[in-house]
């Protein structure tokens, strides 16, 4: 592979591109040989579980509740989960090299991917022998192992992946063509080049937990689920570091709060949501609980990665920031007063759509439920906790059940109302309360309400530039 980078005169991402232009030319060959299934089902995971396996040796790219881990039986078991379904993700590859010569690249590299596996999966299987038979694993026998299949990985010439906020292909990806002119900056290069570097790395993390997402639903999902987490965790925290450093140097002062605030949350994305330890290993143990509360930190983590592309097409653009994605300034009692309006129209919506529903399994035109999600965000956490509700876990989890959009069922619908509903009445009480202890003046609520929905409409452009770019990906490698 190249060892020397192109100089940054040569384009936006050269200094970020891993790959020679021969080298991103030979790639790209041999992915179009590919079929669009083979793309999206193959070799996609192949390479979300590459930058899983590598994350996950390094135990600081584990889960923060995973710190005081003695055993890593169930580490181990994951990581051999995660060789075994690559193996066989390089097995659905396997058609496409037929129109190329195996001694030739990538195919070449392919093969050796799959005897650095074996020889893997081989070294692993012992030290999962039961219990009784062999001690616990513990973080130095995890490591060597772990260190042996990155070590080879680290040799080849197209299946080791990129390091954070390096791209072997950014046109694989996505189009630069297509996305840079969305995003050009108004402050600079150098600025242009610190959105565009951290869009491409959420977009990533985005993608690598779709795949995920969909591995829970599968056997051994969830171990395999937990290795491409630690990948976007990874990601994650270099993208935090990122923003810090190069937002002080290439912004304008007035944007480095924004800059500051959106790191953060991105930190906040890898250290709560993705905050899921494997369960310990015992016979007959059902891991449905596991797996759902992993499955709900994935589409969390993917709905919080969307909201910070937003924002990054917001600093792009210099918008000015608006209040979906932060916070809410009001007057005390001013934000209850607020967010109940948003509560009503939803229940009123939701109760009329159930009235008139024909397929209880698929309802039609419920974009309002996802509104309800996003403005959810944006005022319930606060409310929740200022108002000390005691019920707020069933109120989050369906509310986030509503974020399937389309594909949300009656059932959904009608525990989001019945929870709205109950939210509804302890707010209406909780403002009662709160007009006895201030004063507040309805017309500047009103005014902040309506800036704020203001705010969310005027976002729709970023929706469809920042969300639209992350649907379009998926799309033309499905």
């Amino acid at each position: 592979m190249g060892s020397t980078r192109p100089p940054a005169a040569e384009g936006l991402f050269s200094w970020a591109e891993r790959w020679t232009p021969a080298e991103a030319e030979l790639w790209a060959a041999w992915r179009r040989s590919l079929s669009r299934p083979q793309r999206s089902g193959a070799l996609l995971p192949l390479q979300a579980a590459l930058s899983g396996l590598v994350a996950y040796g390094q135990l600081e790219n584990h889960p923060p509740s995973s710190a005081l881990c003695s055993d890593y039986r169930p580490d181990l078991l994951a990581v051999r989960v995660t060789y075994d379904w690559a193996l066989t993700l390089i097995d659905r590859l396997r058609g496409s090299t037929l129109r190329f010569d195996m001694a030739d690249e990538p195919s070449s590299s392919l093969s050796e991917l799959e005897h650095a596996l074996t020889d893997a999966l081989r070294a692993s299987e012992p030290l999962l022998e039961p219990l009784l038979v062999r001690p616990p694993v513990d973080r130095e026998a995890f490591r060597r192992c772990c260190d042996l299949f990155a070590q080879d990985l680290e040799r080849n010439a197209f299946f080791n992946p990129p390091e954070p906020l390096e791209f072997a292909n950014v046109d694989e990806l996505i189009g630069a063509d297509a996305l840079v002119p969305k995003l050009q900056s108004r402050h600079g290069e150098a600025a242009e080049m610190m959105l565009v570097l951290a869009f491409l790395a959420l977009l990533r993390c985005y993608r690598y937990l779709g795949v995920a997402d969909h591995q829970i639903r599968e056997r051994d999902g969830l171990y395999r689920a937990q290795v491409i987490a630690s990948a976007v965790r990874r990601e994650l925290h270099l993208v935090t570091r990122f923003l810090l450093e190069q937002g002080a140097q290439s912004l304008p002062t007035k944007h480095q709060v924004a800059v500051d605030r959106l790191a953060l949350e991105v930190q906040s994305i890898a250290t709560t949501l993705l905050d899921q330890p494997l369960p310990t290993l015992k016979p007959g143990q059902a891991y449905a609980v596991h797996a759902e509360q992993m499955r709900n930190g994935l589409r969390e983590a993917r709905v919080a990665l969307k909201n910070a592309a937003k924002a990054l097409h917001g600093l792009a653009r210099d918008e000015r920031p608006t209040r979906e994605s932060g916070t809410v300034p009001t007057q005390p009692g001013g934000e209850l007063w607020s967010f109940r309006f948003i509560l009503r129209a939803f229940i009123d919506k939701a109760s009329a759509t159930l009235a008139l529903a024909c397929d209880p399994a698929r309802l039609d035109n419920v974009e309002f439920a996802e509104e309800l999600a996003t403005h959810f965000r944006a005022f319930g956490p606060r409310l929740i906790k200022s108002t000390r509700y005691t019920r707020k876990e069933p109120l989050v989890a369906a509310i986030s059940a509503l974020r399937g959009g389309a594909n949300i069922g009656a059932a959904v619908l009608d525990r989001a109302t019945e929870e709205c509903g109950r939210f509804l009445r302890h707010l209406d009480q909780a403002l009662a309360e709160a007009a006895e202890r201030h004063d507040f003046d309805k017309r500047e609520a009103a005014a902040a309400l309506e800036d704020y929905l203001r705010g969310v409409r005027e976002q729709g452009a970023a929706r469809e530039t920042s969300a639209g770019a992350f649907g379009f990906v998926e799309q033309q490698s499905a």
